[in-house]
């Protein structure tokens, strides 16, 4: 997708094209982790079910904030 937005950045067209794609990219997995860790967050079972509440919890804020 060719980037259009004027900018004052001094990276050229095709640099900047794929940092945008590589961003693009990269907000997309730290996503699914986050939705990953609040789903696994809500249906974890068992003996250590506190801990792994928690620690999923944790991973889940941690990943939003990014």
């Amino acid at each position: 997708m060719p980037v259009n937005h004027k900018t004052k950045n001094d990276l050229a067209r095709t640099t900047r094209e794929k940092v945008v794609n590589l961003l693009n990219a990269r907000l997309a997995d730290a996503t699914d982790l986050m939705m990953a860790a609040k789903q696994a967050h809500w249906n974890v079972k068992g003996p250590q079910f506190q801990q792994l509440h928690e620690l999923l919890d944790e991973v889940y804020a941690l990943v939003a904030g990014y």
